[in-house]
């Protein structure tokens, strides 16, 4: 395997319901909620 900028390979294991393809696609989503989350309170810190 050769390295390509801005490209990541991982594994993912599960042991719970859920495939591991809807447990990565989920933790995403959660991810981006927080990560907006962030954001707002970053723009919430420059209004004052």
């Amino acid at each position: 395997l050769a390295r390509v900028r801005d490209h990541y390979i991982f594994s993912v294991e599960s042991t719970g319901v859920l495939p591991p393809d809807v447990l990565v696609s989920e933790a995403i989503k959660v991810l981006m909620g927080k990560c907006r989350r962030f954001l707002d309170e970053l723009d919430a810190v420059q209004m004052d």
